[in-house]
């Protein structure tokens, strides 16, 4: 998978230990949020703590828009598919 320079540089946010203080980097930004799944997993560090890990995987966008019809192509083809199929069941070269 080949990444891209995104169209808005990212910025970079220098860590802080108090977080109460806000994340501010510039003017706001619009963002768009796909629906994605969440992995979450704790480990063990060195020190004898833990540690949270997280794994973002991105979902399919608009997974809703099945459609149980076949179309006019589909159709033909997989009859055609079907016919050769049925020619071809006794005919070694052919299936």
């Amino acid at each position: 998978m080949a990444f891209s320079t995104p169209a808005f540089p990212l910025p970079s946010v220098p860590f802080s230990v108090d977080l109460s203080q806000p994340l501010a980097f510039g003017a706001p930004q619009v963002v768009a949020l796909f629906p994605v799944r969440l992995e979450t997993r704790f480990f063990t560090v060195a020190t004898g703590g833990s540690e949270l890990r997280v794994r973002v995987y991105p979902d399919k966008v608009h997974v809703d828009t099945h459609e149980p019809d076949l179309t006019e192509q589909e159709l033909l083809w997989g009859t055609h598919f079907w016919e050769e199929t049925w020619r071809g069941a006794n005919d070694a070269a052919h299936a």
